[in-house]
């Protein structure tokens, strides 16, 4: 399951703003096939919530809400 992108071949992307990460993550995985999946995205709420409830205990329980202009998250680990 893909839902971002942080690099792509030499290309750094953890700076980039999310919508720039996740198109290019679009286009990246384009046909690609099982096991390799995107995950839905939406800016609609209503959306969201159908979704989490429609896959809540199907093994996809859980969001991952990102600010399409913010960049990674950066943990010192």
């Amino acid at each position: 399951m893909a839902f971002d992108l942080l690099a792509l071949g030499e290309d750094d992307y953890t700076g980039r703003p999310f919508a720039e990460r996740r198109a290019a993550l679009e286009k990246a995985l384009a046909g690609s096939k099982a096991p390799v999946h995107l995950t839905a995205a939406t800016q609609d709420k209503a959306t969201a919530e159908q979704w989490f409830q429609q896959f809540e205990g199907a093994g996809l329980d859980g969001i991952v809400a990102k600010p399409l202009a913010g960049p990674t998250s950066r943990t010192n680990a």
